[in-house]
């Protein structure tokens, strides 16, 4: 039931439910048996669904929650089949820098973006993940943005030209969307292209 819940709040949050998946995450966190990638992937979707309610408090709790350490519990699903239930550590930085930049807090935002860009080069390049690169960098880019430094979001982006068409996947392409719609506010028209 753990599985199913967590599943069903991943859907609703997706499905533009935030309700339903703050109430689906805590349901399955209410279950034994879901180890510690689970937990941090559930307190994700919930940091998130309550940044998109406007439940700042909420939101912060979830995210420390979500980096709250190990305890060496591990389940079949997301420790061995991983895929969609894997949740690296470098994606839950990308995710709590998402959700940063939803509560307004450009700082956190921007550390938590770095974190998922360092935790990555760490890695061996084979198994970095374009995803979330693309993703902690346009994050990254946002944040800087927020605070006014066009030219080191300019500098943030840089990555995200390298992923492959095939692999813009809708979450690289709905921060981009951000990113363009927060550039097109009056004050930046007529401003000039960073170099």
């Amino acid at each position: 039931q753990a599985f199913a819940n967590g599943t069903l709040a991943y859907i609703a949050y997706h499905t533009g439910d935030a309700t339903e998946a703050v109430m689906k995450a805590n349901r399955a966190l209410s279950y034994g048996g879901v180890g510690d990638v689970a937990h941090h992937r559930l307190h994700a979707i919930q940091a998130r669904a309550y940044a998109h309610l406007g439940d700042v408090a909420s939101a912060q709790g979830a995210m420390q929650r979500s980096e709250e350490g190990d305890r060496d519990r591990r389940d079949e699903l997301h420790d061995t089949v991983g895929g969609e239930f894997g949740f690296s550590v470098e994606r839950l930085a990308m995710s709590n820098s998402t959700t940063a930049l939803l509560i307004g807090d450009t700082a956190q935002a921007e550390a938590s973006a770095r974190r998922a860009l360092s935790l990555l080069a760490a890695k061996p390049q084979a198994d970095q993940s374009a995803h979330v690169r693309a993703g902690a960098a346009v994050d990254l880019a946002q944040a800087r943005l927020m605070a006014d430094d066009v030219d080191g979001a300019a500098e943030a982006l840089a990555p995200i030209w390298n992923v492959p068409a095939e692999q813009r996947n809708t979450g690289i392409v709905v921060r981009a969307a951000r990113i363009g719609r927060h550039l097109s506010q009056p004050m930046y028209h007529g401003a000039q292209l960073p170099r």
